[in-house]
């Protein structure tokens, strides 16, 4: 079908943000795009509900569930009125409680056009039919624990990405998002690049320092982090603290390594040159210090 532009309409128009069509164009639906419009020409402050209803023909809880998604996704900003807010209370998630069932997942993915876009896009991704645990716990991770579809859908990409599509990681994630305060795509999109960053360390670590295949501590996560985000050491320096680490100790010890690694960043020693010219600096200011306490008891004592 061909078309043009009516440009008779273009004397009167106003802004739509570009991140509604790099992003939201897929992930929202019909309301949430009405009340986007309605409000991006009318003004969000002091905004009557009762005037979006009879412009968009939507109801009270469409208009309020549309306004929370674009606040959850950073396109409004609560003011603390109308809108659900988002809350700025921590809110905590747990595993592993009660889950839908099959029954109450088809029952809330027809009264909930989000949820079925939620469960339809999460097919696609799976490549294949949901299992029941795998529906259960989206619907529970969008009804019960109040993240957004985009931010499902979000943690499903990046378990793709790992090679871990399961619900089992996919809650794991969720819950972990939850509790360090991620809600919304902006906040999301820095929790994964700051994973990403932790497994790629992790996994360079393990690798120079033969590891085997494990969860780190959530210290032995944040040093890694110093070691090779912060302090930028190679991997032959990294490997030579581990050498150090196993000469003295004869097993491998993180709080160890970190303690060498720590001295050679605080002392500007970022190479293996620099390694080996350091105990010749430490022997010769060592006979320096010693020279110079034998001459003061030399001078006090006659000795």
């Amino acid at each position: 079908m061909d078309f043009a532009l009516n440009q008779e309409h273009f004397l009167n128009m106003f802004a739509v943000p570009t991140v509604v069509a790099d992003k939201h164009l897929k992930l929202s639906n019909e309301a949430q795009l009405k009340v986007l419009l309605y409000v991006l020409k009318n003004g969000i402050q002091n905004y009557d509900i009762n005037n979006i209803k009879r412009a968009t023909g939507l109801d009270e809880r469409d208009i309020t569930d549309s306004i929370t998604y674009w606040i959850n996704n950073g396109v409004f900003v609560s003011l603390g009125a109308k809108a659900e807010p988002t809350t700025t209370e921590k809110k905590t998630a747990v595993l592993n409680i009660q889950k839908p069932s099959r029954d109450e997942i088809t029952k809330r993915g027809v009264e909930d056009e989000n949820i079925a876009f939620l469960l339809q896009q999460a097919q696609v991704k799976f490549g294949r039919m949901l299992k029941q645990n795998e529906a259960s716990t989206l619907v529970w991770l969008y009804d019960n624990e109040g993240l957004n579809v985009s931010v499902i859908l979000m943690i499903i990409e990046y378990a793709l990405s790992e090679d871990r599509l399961t619900a089992g990681f996919i809650e794991q994630t969720a819950v972990k998002w939850i509790n360090d305060g991620v809600t919304d795509v902006q906040s999301a999109d820095k929790q994964i690049v700051k994973m990403r960053n932790e497994s790629q360390a992790w996994k360079t670590v393990c690798a120079v320092m033969g590891i085997e295949k494990r969860k780190p501590s959530k210290k032995e996560m944040d040093a890694v982090m110093n070691w090779v985000s912060e302090w930028k050491f190679s991997r032959e320096m990294l490997k030579a603290a581990y050498d150090e680490c196993i000469d003295h100790t004869q097993k491998y010890s993180w709080q160890y390594i970190n303690s060498i690694l720590m001295a050679w960043h605080k002392n500007g020693i970022k190479t293996l040159d620099a390694i080996n010219k350091k105990p010749e600096a430490k022997k010769v200011e060592k006979e320096k210090e010693s020279y110079s306490i034998d001459e003061i008891e030399k001078i006090l004592f006659g000795k």
